[in-house]
């Protein structure tokens, strides 16, 4: 508890969730460090950064797949309530 918040760490365990998002393309999904890993290797990068875009439909790269903001954000806000 830190001033009557509850942080729950990640099981990696950091405290915090890069907004980062990948898609294999299998369909599996990778986020936060693991996702803004993909980042640094050659290929297809993860979609970052799309928060700025939330509520339009300007697609985003995030690995294997073309989405919009709001899309990406759902494996994002899956592995948090996951986590939590």
């Amino acid at each position: 508890m830190h001033d009557n918040a509850l942080i729950v760490a990640n099981p990696d365990p950091s405290l915090t969730t890069p907004s980062a998002v990948w898609i294999a393309a299998d369909g599996t999904a990778l986020v936060g460090a693991l996702a803004k890993r993909k980042a640094r290797q050659r290929g297809t990068p993860p979609a970052r950064f799309f928060k700025r875009s939330m509520g339009t439909d300007r697609p985003v790269t995030a690995g294997h797949a073309v989405l919009i903001p709001l899309q990406a954000s759902v494996p994002l806000l899956r592995h948090l309530k996951q986590t939590a």
